[in-house]
């Protein structure tokens, strides 16, 4: 497959995408398309952050440093979690190797990175608030208030992270040579677990864009 069949594909073919990824795996022109997706969403929303009024031609040169830096968390925490995928994989299953598993992440990811983003843009144009500009169903709960711990969970449900971890556990069956069912289980199981630890640093007050104040996917 090629760069735009394996983009189409992640989205509307993800089982064949996800066998062809695990047989041969490719990454860096979908991984550059990545960081290039979350470069733009963090610059566009760190102004929300703060007065949008008082931004001038040298404040935004500072905003797009901290986009830059925001961005190198991202792909840090793109490393570590692969590498956690693949030792949970490796207790279940026998197979597998580092590159299979950043390969399938790195597609599946741009349903949320891409796509996601480019919805969560239209409701922060709409909105003018960066704690609204969310795909989850927060969205159904406008009065929540969003410093509270009811926020914190209702924002975790989030429609393109529930799509990405469903096409990550396709992946995950064809690269560990898996049932389906286990597949699935061990990529909604670290969803889950990623939704508490956000619950408890939102909780804590820690980060400025609560939605994603864990930066590992």
């Amino acid at each position: 497959m090629n760069f735009a069949q394996r983009i189409f594909g992640i989205f509307f073919t993800p089982k064949k995408t996800c066998l062809t990824l695990a047989s041969r795996p490719a990454w860096l022109d979908a991984f550059t398309l990545l960081l290039a997706a979350l470069l733009i969403f963090t610059y566009c929303i760190v102004p929300y952050t703060g007065m949008l009024d008082t931004i001038s031609n040298s404040t935004r040169t500072i905003i797009f440093l901290r986009a830059v830096l925001l961005t190198h968390l991202y792909f840090l925490g793109f490393l570590i979690t692969c590498l956690i995928l693949l030792i949970l994989g490796r207790v279940i299953s026998r197979g597998g190797n580092y590159v299979q598993v950043f390969s399938v992440f790195v597609h599946a990811n741009l349903i949320d990175k891409t796509l996601g983003n480019a919805v969560r843009l239209g409701f922060l144009h709409v909105n003018k608030s960066v704690f609204r500009a969310t795909t989850s169903i927060a969205q159904f709960f406008p009065d929540l208030d969003t410093q509270s711990l009811s926020y914190a969970a209702a924002v975790q449900v989030d429609l393109f992270q529930i799509w990405f971890f469903g096409v990550l556990g396709l992946g995950l069956s064809a690269i560990f040579k898996m049932d389906l069912k286990k597949a699935l289980c061990l990529s909604y199981g670290f969803w889950l677990l990623k939704c508490i630890l956000n619950i408890a640093l939102i909780h804590l007050g820690m980060g400025i864009y609560r939605q994603s104040i864990f930066p590992i996917i």
